[in-house]
């Protein structure tokens, strides 16, 4: 199973590359990273 040490870098890149292809309006992230690992990893393991 993943631990957020192994993922986090993962996450981090996916966000830099996606707020770097969207449209810049501010806003700051909806979700913390650590919210959305633990959603994937809850669903993983259902």
């Amino acid at each position: 199973m993943p631990t957020p040490e192994l993922v986090e870098p993962v996450l981090s890149a996916w966000r830099f590359e996606r707020r770097g292809r969207a449209l810049d309006f501010g806003r700051p992230p909806g979700h913390d990273l650590r919210e959305i690992l633990d959603a994937i990893l809850y669903v993983s393991r259902t």
